[in-house]
């Protein structure tokens, strides 16, 4: 990890509060880390346009789920950020099951557009074996 700020390396001073408070997450389960094959930095990989295609519809795919259960507020310091904090996770109960009926919604807008995707690509390539097939025949008559 590198942190820059305003042209100065800042690593030393930021890097040790911020796996601090990292490793407090991840040992509470509010963070979860996706696995490396789930990284964006996985791209980098692809060597054609339809690999890099390919890669970017199944990352898509593969995280596109909304989840409201590991939500964490963060508050001020202080009393009037106890009270504030507290108010925000009483109001968050209250309205849980809004928040949840719209993550499902939401969630299902999205694996149906995923599934569209896939299959226009799935299509294209289709298209595109169709089409080369069709060159090589005109191709080979000429």
């Amino acid at each position: 990890m590198k942190i820059v700020v305003a042209g100065t390396d800042r690593t030393a001073e930021w890097a040790p509060r911020i796996e601090a408070e990292v490793a407090r997450m991840s040992a509470q389960g509010e963070c979860v880390f996706l696995p490396p094959a789930l990284s964006a930095l996985r791209l980098r990989e692809a060597r054609t346009e339809s690999e890099y295609l390919g890669l970017l519809t199944e990352l898509a795919r593969r995280r596109h789920h909304i989840d409201t259960l590991g939500f964490r507020a963060p508050r001020r310091p202080g009393a009037v950020g106890i009270i504030m904090g507290r108010v925000r996770a009483f109001l968050w109960r209250l309205l849980r099951y809004q928040h949840d009926r719209m993550a499902y919604r939401q969630n299902l807008v999205n694996s149906h557009l995923m599934a569209l995707v896939e299959l226009q690509g799935a299509e294209i390539a289709e298209l595109r074996r169709r089409l080369d097939g069709r060159s090589n025949r005109t191709g080979d008559s000429a």
